[in-house]
C-alpha cells in the first residue's frame, strides 16, 4: 500500500480518538490550537470539537496568557506544559518533559508557517475582525491532512524547513551522507551529541545535510550559514538565539577543493573533537571528490530522479516515445499500465497544448492520491513528470523545468509502448 494512503488512514484512525481513552494520553506529544476567541482549530490527535472539558480545562491558563501576553510553561512529574500565543492562535503542547523549551518553540513557528503555507495570516485576521467569534476551523479543517503531514515531516532536516534552498545534483549523495553520519556517530560516542549538523555545499548549493533528529532549520538560517561560511574559514560563531541559551552556536569551515564544510556544534569545548571529526570526514570524503565534481559538472541523471522525488518520466512526441526505467512502486503490472496510460491519456489530451499558458500551475500539473503530476510542450513533445506524493505542485514545476533542461533531445534512445 502506498506510504501516503498508510498515513492517511493513520491521521484519520488518531482523529478518533476521545479524551476518555488511554490511548489519547499515550502519545509523547500532544499538540492544540485554539484562537484567542476560545474555539478550537487544530488538535494533533482526536477530534478538536469534542475537547471542550479538556480545553475547559486549559481555559484558565490560556487566558492568563492572553492577558500577561506572554508564555507560560508549567511542569508536572513526566509532563511539561507549555502555551505560547503566535498571531491570532493560541498554540498549547503538552510533551514528555525530554523536550526543551527550544525545540518545543521552534515546533509551534514550524507549525504555525506551515499553516500560513495554506491559510495566509491576512484571511484569518479579516475574518476575525470581521466577526470576533469567527469559527477559523472553517478555513483550516480542508487542509488538516497536510498540517499533519507537515507535522510527521518535522524531524527531518528537508521536513523541518518551511521554503526552499538551492540542492546541487549529486548522484552519489546518498553514499556521502552515509558516510559522514557514521564518522560523526562514532566519534560522538558518549560526548553528549555535540554536533547537530554537517552541511557540505558547492557555493550556494547543498551537496549534503546531515541533522540532528529534530533539529530544523529556515532556509534563511541555512543561506545565513552558507554565506558565513563562504566568507569566513575556521572557528566562528553563529547567530541561532531559538537553538541555544547562548544566542549563538559555534561553527568550523573547511575548503574542500571547490567544496565547503561546515559544521555546526554546540560547546565550545568540544572544538578538539571537532576538528578530529572534520578531518575524518575531510579524508572521508578525498575518496570521493573525483566522482563528486564529475557528477556535479556531468549530472549522468537527474538527482530527483536518484533520491526518488521523481518516482518517472517520459517524453512523448507524434512518432516515438522515450520513458525512463519504473520505480519499484510501479513494478507490478497493474501499476506498470495505470502510469502508462495516465501518461497516455496526458499526451491526447495535451498534444497541442499552448506554451503560452505553462506558467499557470493548474494547466500543467495536478495531484492523485498516488503521486504529483507534471507535464510540459517542448519543441518535439510532451514532457511528463510523475513525482513522489509529497512534491507539491510548484515544485514538481520546477522539478519538470530541471528535468527538461537536463534531457538532452537530440541523443536519446527512443523505446515504443502502445498509445492504444
Amino acid at each position: 500500500m502506498n506510504d501516503k494512503i498508510k498515513l492517511q488512514e493513520k491521521f484519520e484512525s488518531q482523529a478518533q480518538e476521545i479524551i476518555t481513552e488511554e490511548i489519547f494520553y499515550q502519545h509523547k506529544n500532544q499538540l492544540f490550537i485554539v484562537g484567542e476567541n476560545g474555539k478550537p482549530v487544530f488538535s494533533r490527535y482526536g477530534d478538536e470539537t469534542k475537547m471542550s472539558t479538556l480545553l475547559g480545562a486549559f481555559s484558565a491558563l490560556v487566558s492568563l496568557t492572553i492577558e500577561d501576553g506572554k508564555e507560560i510553561e508549567i511542569e508536572g512529574d513526566t509532563k511539561r506544559i507549555f502555551i505560547d500565543i503566535r498571531g491570532p492562535f493560541i498554540f498549547i503542547s503538552m510533551n514528555n518533559k525530554d523536550k526543551s523549551i527550544s525545540e518545543i518553540r521552534r515546533y509551534h513557528e514550524f507549525i504555525e508557517h506551515l499553516i500560513y503555507l495554506y491559510i495566509p495570516l491576512d484571511i484569518f485576521e479579516k475574518k476575525l475582525e470581521e466577526n470576533p467569534a469567527f469559527d477559523c476551523r472553517q478555513l483550516t479543517c480542508s487542509k488538516t491532512k497536510e498540517i499533519k503531514m507537515g507535522i510527521y515531516q518535522f524531524n527531518t532536516w528537508i521536513g523541518g524547513m518551511i521554503g526552499k534552498v538551492e540542492i546541487e545534483y549529486c548522484s552519489i549523495r546518498q553514499s556521502i551522507g552515509n558516510s559522514i553520519s557514521n564518522i560523526v556517530t562514532e566519534g560522538n560516542i558518549g560526548i553528549k551529541n555535540n554536533i547537530i549538523m554537517v552541511l557540505l555545499y558547492n557555493e550556494k548549493k547543498i551537496i549534503s545535510c546531515n541533522g540532528k533528529k529534530g533539529f530544523s532549520l529556515t532556509p534563511n538560517d541555512m543561506n545565513g550559514i552558507i554565506s558565513y561560511g563562504n566568507e569566513n574559514e575556521g572557528d566562528g560563531e553563529v547567530g541561532m538565539p531559538e537553538l541555544s541559551k547562548s544566542g549563538k552556536l559555534k561553527i568550523w569551515t573547511i575548503n574542500i577543493g571547490v567544496l565547503k564544510m561546515a559544521v555546526i556544534y554546540q560547546t565550545e569545548d568540544y572544538f578538539l573533537e571537532v576538528k578530529i571529526i572534520t578531518e575524518n570526514i575531510n579524508q572521508e570524503i578525498d575518496h570521493y571528490y573525483n566522482t563528486l565534481i564529475a557528477s556535479i559538472n556531468n549530472p549522468p541523471v537527474p538527482d530527483l530522479y536518484t533520491n526518488h522525488l521523481l518516482l518517472f518520466y517520459t517524453f512523448i512526441g507524434d512518432n516515438f516515445i522515450y520513458s525512463s526505467p519504473l520505480n519499484d512502486l510501479y513494478k507490478d503490472r497493474k501499476q506498470e499500465k495505470r502510469i502508462k496510460s495516465l501518461c497516455t491519456k496526458l499526451y491526447y489530451e495535451h498534444k497541442e497544448f499552448n506554451t503560452d499558458n505553462l506558467s499557470s500551475s493548474k494547466r500543467c500539473a495536478f495531484t492523485t492520491d498516488l503521486e504529483t503530476v507534471a507535464f510540459k510542450q517542448t519543441q518535439k513533445g510532451l514532457l511528463i513528470g510523475i513525482f513522489n506524493f509529497i512534491v507539491d505542485i510548484p515544485s514538481s514545476i520546477d522539478y519538470l523545468n530541471q528535468l527538461d533542461k537536463w534531457f538532452n533531445y537530440d541523443n536519446i534512445t527512443y523505446t515504443q509502448y502502445d498509445l492504444s
